[in-house]
């Protein structure tokens, strides 16, 4: 099986997070320029269905990343269930992707990402 798309969909995604939408208008008046986070390691984990149903479905979901101003995830969470028996994996290893961080002008900021999953049947 194969989590298909993630990384694509992970780049169109916008940024959806507090954090930037509080550092888009500065005190000057001035609009900063904000640039989303950008995958450089995001490793799906296998996908190894147990019962017939699954081997046979195709199943989507979303992780939400919180994403330092180092690169680096704090935290992952499921916002929408992918599977039961994956749900699990794909936080353990949501949690050990990097990306180049979220920029506020130029400046690495804390941000957040959607990342939607889909696994799909072996051809």
């Amino acid at each position: 099986m194969l989590a298909s798309g993630f990384l694509e969909l992970s780049r169109a995604l916008p940024a959806a997070t507090p954090a930037l939408a509080s550092h888009t208008a500065p005190r000057s008046g001035k609009p900063r320029e904000i640039t989303p986070p950008v995958a450089i390691k995001q490793a799906m984990p296998a996908w190894q269905p147990t019962d017939d149903t699954s081997r046979q479905g195709t199943f989507s979901g979303t992780v939400r990343v919180y994403i330092a101003a180092n690169g680096r995830v704090e935290n992952a969470e499921i916002t929408q269930s992918v599977h039961p028996n994956y749900d699990r994996q794909l936080l353990l290893s949501a949690r050990s992707w990097e990306y180049q961080p979220a920029l506020s002008d130029g400046r690495p900021i804390a941000s957040e990402q959607l990342v939607q999953v889909q696994l799909k049947p072996r051809q």
